[in-house]
């Protein structure tokens, strides 16, 4: 159901995607290996030299820690926390592009490998996020693939102090009271919010996802998360409105729908969390290309900054508008007020198998 045209989320994936490509032209000649992306081979000694290997290493080390019992707002604002440390490590070294949180430290001689090992590493242990993960044989073999002295001490030091500023910065962004589920009553009249499965059910409080995230969460880098809200849903008495309700009930039902096999594809690709989906995209495409650790880090901070402000642009849409989702929609019909919706008490949306509190509240 199309009921907001345009989404702060994609304006904001699409103005990283342009940002990016403009600076990503050359082909690489041979494709780097994903099992530890070479981090012995072929290492500069030279303090300020770095390819991305070391990024990438540290972006797929993020990516298994995040992809656990993270609601998605939350896991995308963790996965820019600790890309922002790498990229704001690297710039402390060379700065390139403009830092974020660390704006004052320079090491120049600082090993641009043992920084962003460390930026990482040390995100991920102070963020709490380690959990049962190797994440201490992770940084060891990371570590031990720079020879010692004392550009690699610096380089620890630059990366641990690159953690610190980020999560400074973000200390007072409202993350705890933003992240919890809180019960509200649901709406009454037709197209008002309502809960949907399986907190639709009778006996189960009334449960709507993280509806103070868009109005408590601190952006990173839009000026507020309604800078962006979209127009408003369609009326339900619009002909825009009946269109996308035909529309949905057809193409996105559980059975007896209409999509041809792409597009029951395309939907599946979509139910992935946006954050781990997208940082495998970026990570596929950064595999054809020829980036220094520079580029590669700030391709990664612009990515999850840009899918964390979107997030929160949408759920401050979401409640601000508090409009219904198409399973109440489709499941209410006959009682919208709209003689030509036809209701069915019965229909559920393709993607609810095993139905997640976070995804279909």
């Amino acid at each position: 159901m199309k009921t907001m045209k345009y989404s702060m989320y994609s304006l904001l994936l699409l103005a990283f995607i342009s940002i990016w490509g403009s600076s990503c032209k050359k082909q690489i000649a041979n494709d780097i290996q994903s099992d530890a992306f070479g981090l012995a081979a072929g290492k500069n000694n030279e303090p300020r030299f770095a390819d991305n290997n070391m990024v990438m290493y540290w972006n797929e080390k993020a990516a298994i820690v995040l992809n656990g019992p993270f609601t998605p707002p939350a896991q995308e604002r963790y996965f820019a926390m600790i890309q922002i440390a790498v990229h704001d490590a690297l710039n402390a070294i060379k700065p390139k592009y403009e830092s974020f949180a660390m704006t004052t430290i320079r090491s120049q001689h600082a090993n641009a490998d043992a920084a962003v090992a460390a930026a990482a590493y040390w995100s991920i242990k102070k963020m709490g996020l380690a959990s049962t993960f190797p994440v201490d044989n992770w940084y060891a073999v990371s570590l031990n693939s720079i020879p010692d002295g004392e550009s690699k001490e610096l380089g620890k030091t630059l990366g641990m102090q690159s953690a610190d500023a980020i999560i400074g910065n973000r200390a007072n962004d409202n993350f705890e009271q933003a992240n919890v589920q809180v019960p509200r009553p649901d709406g009454i009249n037709p197209g008002a919010y309502k809960s949907t499965l399986p907190f639709s059910n009778p006996g189960l409080p009334k449960i709507k996802a993280l509806h103070q995230w868009g109005l408590l969460m601190k952006p990173f880098v839009t000026e507020s998360n309604y800078q962006f809200r979209p127009e408003a849903p369609y009326a339900l008495n619009t002909p825009q409105y009946l269109a996308d309700y035909n529309e949905v009930k057809t193409k996105g039902a559980r059975v007896n729908h209409t999509r041809t096999a792409d597009e029951s594809e395309i939907g599946i690709f979509w139910v992935e969390r946006a954050t781990i989906g997208w940082n495998r995209f970026a990570r596929n495409i950064i595999m054809s290309k020829k980036l220094d650790a520079w580029k590669t880090a700030r391709l990664f901070a612009l990515l999850h900054t840009a899918m964390t402000d979107g997030t929160s642009g949408c759920f401050e849409a979401k409640y601000y508008y508090l409009y219904w989702r198409p399973e109440t929609a489709i499941r209410l019909g006959d009682n919208d007020g709209v003689p030509a919706t036809i209701g069915d008490a019965t229909w559920l949306p393709s993607n609810t198998e095993g139905p997640n509190p976070l995804t279909h509240s």
